[in-house]
């Protein structure tokens, strides 16, 4: 293969930029290098280094990260809740929308299986989900308080985490049973 000079400068050069557009791991980070002002076919690309922080891209790894609304999905009803930081640091979550908000005759749903009786006048689109959780840093995820399933008018102990960016897991437990449930941030 007979290569002219200028041939070879262009294809070191286009091995040069395929090399080093990619991303590159370093103790910790995200560190992803900028190819910039290419201006020959042998100089050297000018390149920077920009760091992306690992709690941008881990959402387990800051309390306020639960904070947001969400799409839940489950046992067949539909709803969106909002999740909010209170004054003394912890985390809730109301219900702000339900599908099916209104009974055959229009009124609207109230939360008719709550075991405590002085909440099922409450409205279906107004039903605190849990009060009181807080974020645990060390282990990156959020627990100690109780998760309510309206559905089925069950209380039960909470953790929960980001299995990804759009999907927090909540995990109820109650005298040894468990269920997992997702929610999807909108």
């Amino acid at each position: 293969m007979n290569m002219k000079s200028k041939d070879f400068g262009l294809l070191c050069a286009a091995i040069t930029l395929f090399t080093f557009c990619g991303p590159v791991q370093a103790a910790g980070s995200r560190m992803e290098l900028t190819i910039k002002n290419y201006s020959g076919c042998l100089a050297a690309p000018e390149a920077s280094l920009t760091e992306t922080s690992a709690s941008a891209e881990d959402p387990n790894a800051a309390g306020d990260n639960i904070i947001g609304d969400y799409l839940v999905d489950h046992k067949g009803e539909k709803s969106k809740v909002k999740v909010f930081k209170n004054a003394d640091g912890s985390y809730t979550a109301q219900v702000f929308w339900v599908q099916n908000r209104t009974e055959k005759d229009g009124s609207v749903r109230k939360d008719a299986k709550n075991p405590d009786k002085s909440l099922r006048n409450v409205d279906c689109d107004k039903i605190v989900i849990f009060k009181g959780l807080k974020y645990d840093a060390s282990a990156k995820v959020w627990s100690g308080a109780n998760i309510y399933d309206p559905v089925r008018g069950i209380n039960a102990s909470l953790k929960a985490w980001f299995s990804d960016s759009k999907t927090l897991s909540l995990k109820g437990s109650k005298m040894g049973f468990s269920e997992t449930v997702t929610w999807t941030r909108l």
